[in-house]
């Protein structure tokens, strides 16, 4: 029998465990050879260049396991989430006949993004002209609560931007029913993103300036102090700090007739 003091204790090698074996398995997936759209809102475009360039992360970077168990939570709310809008008499598809997702590929590739779905058809509701994207987020409460009353381009920009560009390339201009799960209390939020074509070609265009790179400090930095809270929280810090903006700003060497 376990003694009290002894539980914790217990839990935590067992989740360790889960946790070791979760962070080994998800660095031997194959590295993106690619930028998929869930990313292209991030903030600063030299970090997007050092993942689409595949450049290791910062020694210790990396996702947490408890982050990779709330990754697989998500899509296990996507399922939940697509499974409650067909009982509600939406029509939605999730995947191709050969049940693959619905997405884009452009050039080459180096640009490409999976959708969650598409509503085709449903209830009649003001507001909802069929078809439209869907995209959905399972949430924690603070995060559902935020995405809830100020709407999703205010809690979460790189979700809004995400929507945006996946309007733009699968040709649904109707809109985007955005669909959130509290993962805390089961609640769920639905709003409607209308597309706004401008701001997508915007983004395309600056995830194009991107992928034309030979270096990823061909970027500028998006903050100038290394101490701001989104460069402390990037698995490429490191490197970005103390890399040049780029080649040429570094010192040359001497030339030999110089060096004594």
């Amino acid at each position: 029998m376990f003694k009290p003091e002894s539980i914790d204790h217990f839990s935590e090698a067992v989740v360790k465990h889960i946790d070791d074996g979760m962070i080994a398995a998800n660095k031997a997936q194959p590295k993106r050879n690619y930028l998929g759209a869930s990313l292209w809102g991030k903030d600063c475009k030299r970090q997007l260049a050092y993942i689409f360039h595949g450049v290791p992360e910062d020694e210790g970077g990396g996702f947490l396991g408890k982050t990779l168990r709330i990754f697989d939570m998500g899509h296990d709310g996507e399922a939940r989430v697509a499974k409650y809008l067909k009982t509600g008499g939406f029509d939605l598809v999730t995947e191709q006949q050969d049940g693959k997702q619905f997405g884009f590929y452009e050039m080459d590739g180096r640009l490409r993004g999976h959708i969650d779905g598409a509503v085709v058809a449903g209830p009649a509701i003001e507001g909802l002209i069929y078809p439209v994207l869907w995209e959905n987020k399972a949430l924690n409460a603070s995060n559902w609560k935020k995405a809830s009353e100020c709407g999703i381009k205010e809690a979460n920009y790189v979700y809004y931007v995400q929507a945006q560009v996946y309007m733009a390339y699968m040709e649904l201009f109707n809109g985007c029913l955005f669909t959130t799960l509290n993962r805390n209390t089961g609640e769920l939020h639905a709003q409607m993103i209308p597309f706004d074509s401008v701001f997508a070609q915007a983004q395309i265009d600056r995830v194009v300036s991107i992928v034309r790179t030979e270096s990823p400090e061909e970027m500028a930095r998006e903050f100038s102090d290394e101490t701001h809270f989104k460069c402390r929280m990037c698995n490429h810090s490191k490197r970005c700090w103390n890399t040049s903006t780029k080649p040429n700003d570094q010192q040359p060497p001497l030339p030999s007739w110089l060096k004594k």
